[in-house]
């Protein structure tokens, strides 16, 4: 389950990436439901660009220690809850996949703009989605034990 989740979301963001690139990159901006959400193609040089700037290798091994520490963890050990292994994953997922345009385009595409936040993509969401996985699994188990 890790590992096809992990795979599956990476595979849906490059996807995602690519048809972005193709197809709004001319246009832009493509409005989906007005005032509220719009796919809006977005080359986002400045994350990458100033954590590349004194060298690569800081950013590769941090991404590197994250996803491989989540492969070890998820791979290696019996009875993990199975939200923890989905939200490990999904940061895995998020990481492996921006890390991907960073390396071969030099920049990380987003196109998901819901005009309350800043425009994202596939892999940010997977991201943000396994944080809030694994800070609520720590929020209840620590509630469990108060009780």
């Amino acid at each position: 389950m890790f590992l096809v989740l992990l795979f599956g979301i990476v595979i849906l963001d490059q996807v995602t990436k690519y048809l972005a690139y193709v197809y709004l990159q001319p246009q832009n901006t493509i409005p989906v439901i007005n005032n509220f959400f719009y796919l809006t193609y977005l080359e986002n040089r400045n994350a990458v660009s100033d954590s590349l700037r004194d060298g690569p290798w800081f950013i590769i091994s941090i991404a590197g220690i994250i996803v491989i520490s989540a492969l070890f963890y998820n791979l290696t050990r019996h009875g993990i809850n199975e939200a923890a292994k989905i939200g490990t994953a999904l940061i895995s997922a998020g990481i492996i996949g921006n890390f991907i345009d960073s390396l071969r385009n030099g920049y990380i595409i987003h196109f998901l703009d819901f005009s309350i936040w800043p425009i994202l993509n596939i892999a940010d969401i997977s991201a943000a989605l396994g944080c809030m996985i694994l800070i609520s699994l720590l929020f209840f188990k620590g509630k469990d034990r108060a009780a």
